[in-house]
């Protein structure tokens, strides 16, 4: 299982923003795939809905919110995209706020 999200936008240029999924090369659609292992951690640090706590926000909104997220969960990524880590959970959070950066302030995020 995991999580599909994106914006309904596309890019002028690939990002090669990597998670459960993803496109050699780069993909044009501002879209990531997140593990569902890592829920627990999301749920820690975002609450009881944990990352689809953050469907229906703008980019804007979400690089704000998940910044004390990232900070509490660090970004140090074990070798294994699947592991169960706080700092997996934490570099996923940090990709999709990059994300949320090459979008327009107002654009939403959807997923599942």
């Amino acid at each position: 299982m995991s999580y599909d999200m994106g914006f309904d936008v596309k890019l002028k240029t690939p990002h090669k923003l990597r998670g459960g999924t993803y496109a050699v090369g780069g993909s044009h659609d501002a879209r990531l795939n997140i593990t569902y292992n890592y829920s627990k951690f999301f749920e820690l640090v975002l609450g009881k809905e944990g990352i689809r706590s953050l469907y229906g926000k703008t980019a804007a909104e979400i690089i704000i919110l998940v910044e004390p997220a990232i900070k509490v969960l660090g970004t140090d990524k074990d070798l294994n995209y699947w592991a169960i880590t706080q700092g997996n959970a934490g570099a996923a959070l940090s990709d999709l706020q990059k994300l949320a950066r090459l979008v327009p302030p107002s654009a939403v995020l959807r997923g599942d």
